[in-house]
């Protein structure tokens, strides 16, 4: 009997500590379980989410799309307008020129016919008149001109004498005023250097004299040419006097030639 009462409580002991690992252990694994399913919860929840965001993201590109070929589609129909409306508008500026076009042709013919009838009325007026200006027209300009003007010319070699073509300068008609003498006419109307009225250059063509003779020709050694210089003649004379001294009155011709001479030029056969 004390050995059963020994043993009894050492059994009781025993299952209850059996008992106690038991449902610990079930409570262990239910714990477990509960764990691996809350993780398999939140994972599939994470995908769900993920593929909502996909699916999400997917629309605003379709709506953005939709959205750009809606603003090209509205942009081509805004210039297809904008063409017309143009086209439209030259249209009505051809047709405005064409209306000021004829416009201006009525107006060119109104002027037209105005001007004939102010040209009738005219020449009605002047018919007394006609024979004033049948008497004017009888009296040639030119011979206008000569009787209030002078001929001026500037030559080479068209009074020379030693066989050298002659050659016009300058030739001019020169209108006369009182008091000038042939020296002003020639200072207003060419380039003169001049030395007490003796000229001795003309548009930068100057007198030569004496000629050095290394600067002589064979030619001029043979005929023996003193000097080149410039020679006044008025009505075709070689004039005694300078520039200053000479006079012109209308219809003269006055010559300044630039030739070669000799000592034949102070003779009677160069005069």
């Amino acid at each position: 009997m004390k050995m059963l009462k020994k043993i009894i409580p050492i059994a009781m002991l025993f299952l209850i500590c059996f008992f106690t690992i038991s449902c610990g252990g079930k409570k262990t694994s239910n714990s477990t379980l509960s764990n691996s399913n809350i993780a398999v919860s939140q994972d599939i929840n994470h995908k769900d989410k993920v593929a909502a965001e996909d699916n999400k993201l997917t629309k605003n590109n379709e709506l953005t799309k939709d959205n750009n070929e809606a603003n090209t589609k509205n942009h081509k129909d805004e210039l297809k307008d904008s063409n017309a409306s143009n086209k439209t508008e030259k249209n009505s500026d051809d047709v405005k020129t064409k209306e000021n076009n004829s416009n201006s042709n009525a107006n060119k013919k109104d002027i037209k016919s105005n001007k004939s009838i102010e040209n009738k009325l005219n020449t009605e007026k002047s018919e007394p008149n006609s024979k004033k200006v049948e008497l004017d027209k009888s009296v040639p300009k030119e011979d206008k001109k000569k009787k209030d003007s002078f001929t001026l010319i500037i030559a080479k070699e068209s009074k020379g004498y030693t066989g050298k073509e002659p050659e016009i300068l300058v030739e001019k008609d020169v209108e006369i005023s009182e008091d000038k003498n042939a020296m002003t006419y020639l200072r207003e109307n060419s380039d003169i250097r001049d030395k007490g009225g003796f000229i001795y250059e003309i548009n930068e063509i100057r007198s030569i004299y004496p000629i050095p003779a290394s600067k002589k020709t064979d030619e001029q050694k043979k005929l023996g040419v003193l000097g080149v210089d410039w020679f006044i003649y008025l009505n075709g004379e070689k004039t005694s006097v300078g520039a200053n001294d000479v006079y012109l009155n209308p219809g003269d011709e006055l010559l300044l030639d630039y030739h070669e001479w000799d000592k034949r030029e102070f003779s009677s056969e160069t005069q």
